[in-house]
C-alpha cells in the first residue's frame, strides 16, 4: 500500500495526461482488489453463520 502511494506522488509530480490513466487504473486495480477480499470475507462470514 505505501509502495501504491508513492508511485502515486511520482506521477502527480509529473503531470501529464497519459499518467493520469496510469494512476486511475492502480487505483481501480486496488480498489477491485479490495472490494475482492471483502466479498471473500463475507461470503465466509455467511458460510459460517449457516452451519451454525
Amino acid at each position: 500500500m505505501v509502495i501504491t502511494i508513492w508511485i502515486v506522488n511520482e506521477i502527480l509530480n509529473e503531470d501529464d495526461g497519459k499518467n493520469h490513466k496510469f494512476l486511475i487504473w492502480i487505483i481501480s486495480r486496488n480498489i477491485a482488489t479490495l472490494i475482492s477480499q471483502l466479498n471473500n470475507k463475507f461470503s465466509n462470514w455467511l458460510d459460517n453463520k449457516e452451519k451454525w
